[in-house]
């Protein structure tokens, strides 16, 4: 199910990845963007937290 946060459009490219204190492992994120001509691109991002 997507966040929430997916409702929100927003121009630009930047996105934030913060991990609570104290985890460690791995975790993963999905990002999509749509660039106004309508080409869109999905990314899973795999991410190593210590």
């Amino acid at each position: 199910m997507p966040a929430s946060c997916n409702a929100k459009k927003v121009p630009g490219l930047q996105t934030t990845y913060e991990t609570e204190d104290g985890f460690e492992g791995v975790d993963t994120a999905r990002i999509l963007t749509i660039n106004p001509d309508g080409i869109a691109a999905e990314y899973v991002l795999k991410i190593w937290g210590r």
